[in-house]
């Protein structure tokens, strides 16, 4: 995550064949997974009907939007940048 303290350790992880895992803190034993769409520079993570997580894109980064599972403890706002590494 970009411009807020790294006590946290906040991360996605996005796989080539459409999956995904989401690390909200390292203080948290639970790291959603599922599966992932793109569509009008939205990220969209789906881990079931009652649970997933929007991002919207812009430019190299990750804005996270929503997500009523997460936003204890990721702050709508939070920049995530993008990266080819893991």
């Amino acid at each position: 995550m970009q411009d807020t303290e790294p006590e946290g350790w906040t991360w996605v992880l996005l796989s080539e064949n459409k999956q995904f895992v989401f690390n909200r803190s390292v203080s948290l034993s639970y790291r959603p997974s599922g599966t992932y769409s793109i569509k009008n520079k939205v990220l969209t993570l789906y881990v079931n009907e009652d649970e997933s997580y929007i991002f919207s894109i812009e430019e190299e980064k990750l804005v996270f939007q929503s997500g009523k599972f997460a936003e204890n403890f990721v702050e709508k706002g939070a920049v995530f940048k993008l990266s080819d590494k893991e």
